[in-house]
């Protein structure tokens, strides 16, 4: 019985068979399993890739892009499954570029739910005019309302241009994106804002010149969302208006739900002549990354945190002082080595504490740390990739944590004790006292 070629256009492998003679068959296997591969991967690696503010690789280094620019063969295979492209990326700043593509990419999406990035790229040879820039948005933004009804994410990432008062028809948009490279540019009249109502946002993120301009239209009030981001802000250099300004993010902040997560990066916030009433501000979740002292006092010293929250997070911040922080877990990542970490968290009322890679957390400071006020305050205790504090100075302030029980309460009703101690890639864990650890009431992770 004689076989059949399973792809019998493919030519025999005597023959001078390319990349380029695949039959679209066997073409669609390829593509289908790099699209799935393109949509696989934990959350972080997720947020990165759709992210405009963290991703800094060209457009064309994505799925499909990097394919549908081999060969007009290859291009016209893409181009007939839909799914393919209901996440369509444009480099507003690529001198060939034209609207007419973006047309022919939504037109191949069919009806699906689409996910669009529109963004400047980080070419530095590729850099266009204010004017340009803005003609190029406004022509993108008009054909946005015919999306409105499938239009799941919009992300905008632009040199000098804050698109938030341009914006309109976000009818179906779960997640919004609206970043400036810029931290300041001149000021758009916030008068111009069209009605832009999002009654399904879920996610928001505000960089540059965006944040002002949403703080003082009064917008943020009239969402529902509950992941916040604001980064790349810096206050006017008058100080006057610097301090009316962060007044002014602060009392924006004060409408947010509840409910929210909240995460503030690399802002520059002045509030040298704050109000005596703190902002009624209550989030569940407050991550600080990559500010100064003053803005991390400004914040912590002007929200009201008397009704609790459920978590803070300080990355490579610096730390100010203060006399009162209330949280039920605080993490504090690659916190500068001069820091005083053992002073900042005397201030400090909550029950978890994580402290990741502080190479100033050390032996003086977990033996600052061992007195009653903490042990009574901490229930779980995690140092991760702290190697300025050593396994003895551990050791003293587990067992000063352990004889430290509340005599009101029997031995069941005292509250477990958890420490987690982690060093990656270093000896140090397999000389440890496993024997002597278990010789403690406490919970331990020696990783």
């Amino acid at each position: 019985m004689q076989s059949t070629p399973l792809f019998p256009n493919l030519g025999s492998l005597e023959g001078t068979t390319s990349i380029y003679d695949l039959p679209p068959e066997l073409l669609l296997i390829i593509f289908d399993r790099l699209y799935w591969d393109s949509r696989s991967g934990d959350n972080n690696r997720q947020q990165n890739y759709l992210s405009t503010e963290t991703n800094s690789r060209p457009l064309s280094f994505w799925f499909p892009y990097a394919l549908a620019g081999v060969c007009d063969e290859w291009r016209a295979v893409l181009a007939s499954n839909s799914r393919y492209w209901t996440r369509i990326c444009v480099c507003i700043d690529e001198p060939s570029w034209n609207i007419s593509s973006l047309v022919e990419e939504i037109q191949w999406s069919k009806e699906l739910p689409i996910d669009l990035s529109v963004v400047a790229s980080h070419n530095v040879n590729a850099v266009i005019s204010p004017d340009v820039e803005l003609a190029r948005a406004v022509s993108i933004i008009k054909i946005l309302p015919s999306l409105a009804h499938r239009c799941v994410a919009l992300r905008f990432d632009f040199q000098t241009l804050p698109v938030l008062p341009l914006l309109s028809g976000t009818a179906s948009v779960k997640t919004l994106e609206l970043g400036c490279r810029a931290s300041r540019t001149p000021s758009l009249d916030i008068s111009i804002m069209t009605s832009l109502s999002c009654p399904k946002l879920k996610n928001l993120v505000l960089g540059g010149p965006n944040i002002i301009i949403a703080c003082r239209s009064g917008w943020l009030a009239s969402l529902m969302v509950t992941d916040w981001t604001l980064y790349n802000y810096s206050p006017p250099d008058d100080e006057r208006e610097a301090i009316e300004e962060a007044q002014t993010i602060l009392y924006a902040l004060s409408t947010i739900r509840e409910d929210s997560s909240l995460t503030i990066r690399k802002m520059n916030l002045d509030c040298s002549a704050s109000t005596n009433t703190p902002y009624p501000v209550h989030v569940e979740t407050l991550i600080l990354e990559d500010v100064s002292a003053q803005t991390v006092a400004c914040l912590l010293r002007n929200i009201d945190f008397s009704g609790g929250m459920d978590s803070i997070r300080l990355s490579r911040c610096r730390l100010p002082e203060l006399t009162s922080l209330s949280s039920c877990s605080l993490t504090l990542q690659g916190i500068p080595e001069d820091q005083d970490i053992s002073e900042f968290l005397r201030c400090w009322n909550g029950s978890n504490l994580t402290v990741v890679a502080c190479p100033g957390f050390t032996d003086t400071s977990i033996k600052m740390l061992s007195q009653p006020f903490f042990y009574s305050l901490v229930s779980i205790f995690e140092i991760i990739e702290c190697f300025n504090v050593s396994v003895d100075a551990v050791k003293c302030f587990v067992q000063g944590w352990s004889d430290a029980q509340d005599p009101a309460l029997d031995y069941e009703e005292e509250e477990t004790k958890t420490l987690v101690l982690s060093r990656s890639g270093t000896d140090t864990i397999s000389g440890i006292d496993v024997v002597w650890f278990d010789g403690t009431p406490l919970i331990y992770h020696i990783q």
